[in-house]
């Protein structure tokens, strides 16, 4: 797990502190977006903002969908915890990252 977190950091911090500040002067500090991604794992569809009759209540969740997009289609590119996660903070398939079950180092 270590290694997943090293390798995740580095991604975050890899981009160059020219190339960031070149990209933002490029567009501009007003016209950039305000982007929240949350990246859930392991939530299934039993909550109100899927399912009105949902037993359990999220209004926060509820009230931020509002706001803005919400994805109702759910795709995993493994049904295994350990290399779902990793392709969601690393965005690398199970085939690259060599992680393919939940016992993987």
């Amino acid at each position: 797990m270590k290694q997943i977190i090293i390798l995740v950091l580095l991604f975050i911090f890899a981009g160059s502190k020219e190339r960031n500040l070149a990209f933002a002067e490029a567009v501009g500090s007003s016209t950039r977006p305000n982007v929240l991604m949350i990246i859930i794992d392991d939530m299934n569809d039993w909550i109100d903002l899927l399912d009105e009759n949902g037993p359990i209540q999220t209004p926060q969740l509820v009230r931020l969908a509002g706001r803005g997009t919400l994805f109702t289609n759910a795709y995993c590119s493994s049904p295994a915890c350990n290399p779902s996660r990793v392709s969601l903070l690393t965005g690398l398939r199970p085939g690259t990252s060599g992680v393919y079950g939940n016992k993987t180092n």
